[in-house]
């Protein structure tokens, strides 16, 4: 994805799946982190930590669910 967007003059945008907390830890997306910047690929955009947009999905959730658009 990263060559993708630079041979097409995209950008890089990283996003971190930390929702599933049991098995999430700061360890190991610091190594993530750690490999993609050895490897000179950073992302063109602040990175995106899904954990963080909890509110925002679950406003998103409830929204569809009250068109009709989702169920719980």
């Amino acid at each position: 994805n990263w060559l993708w967007a630079r041979h097409h003059g995209g950008k890089y945008l990283l996003r971190i799946e930390d929702t599933d907390l049991e098995r999430s830890e700061k360890r190991y997306t610091d190594d993530i982190l750690a490999c993609l910047e050895w490897l000179g690929m950073t992302s063109d955009e602040p990175i995106v930590y899904q954990s963080q947009r909890l509110d925002h999905y679950r406003t998103l959730a409830e929204d569809w669910v009250k068109r009709g658009l989702a169920y719980y």
